[in-house]
């Protein structure tokens, strides 16, 4: 599989067919931070979208002092913010519920669901530094050195916002379960 730097140069001499590699490579990528900042799957389809017609648009500025997949991020992330401007409301995760399953065990897997779904709500209500932190670092595995380019803000801003991130989830979920159970 030819590298990055193979495929921007082959792109950048329009080889549309090494642009779609690399679109292949970093959609999953691109798709998870867009939605991390516009909580919906409409608006994260499109701000994915806009990521990589701008990115290709914009492939001649492409300086290389970061990675590809770096100013990829960053494109994403200001997509979604104009995304969010625009729109002016955030859009909210529909949780799709699945109908009851008669397995004896489903008592144990609806509670996993609702811990999943109380997840999600709590990552959700995070302000958006902190969710992005959060997301970049726990979905996608990534650096917070490379979290601080994505965002442009600090190494140490990258994890502070992690940190205050995880405490508020922590929280929240705690929060949730003293409410699922009664308040015990």
């Amino acid at each position: 599989m030819p590298a990055d730097e193979e495929l921007l140069r082959r792109a950048r001499d329009n080889d549309t067919n090494a642009f779609e590699q690399l679109v292949r490579r970093y959609m999953r990528q691109v798709y998870a931070t867009c939605f991390a900042v516009v909580n919906s799957h409409f608006d994260a389809d499109d701000a994915a979208q806009q990521t990589f017609i701008a990115a290709y648009t914009k492939l001649s500025t492409f300086e290389g002092r970061s990675s590809f997949g770096t100013w990829l991020i960053r494109i994403a992330v200001n997509q979604s913010r104009t995304i969010l401007r625009r729109r002016k409301s955030r859009a909210f995760i529909g949780l799709v519920d699945d109908p009851p399953d008669p397995r004896p065990d489903i008592l144990s897997e609806l509670s996993a669901r609702r811990d999943e779904r109380n997840l999600k709500e709590a990552v959700l209500r995070l302000p958006e530094k902190q969710r992005l932190s959060v997301v970049l670092r726990l979905n996608q595995g990534l650096p917070f050195a490379r979290i601080s380019e994505i965002l442009s803000i600090s190494e140490g801003a990258a994890r502070t916002n992690y940190h205050y991130g995880i405490q508020k989830i922590m929280r929240d979920i705690s929060k949730a379960e003293n409410n699922d159970n009664g308040g015990n």
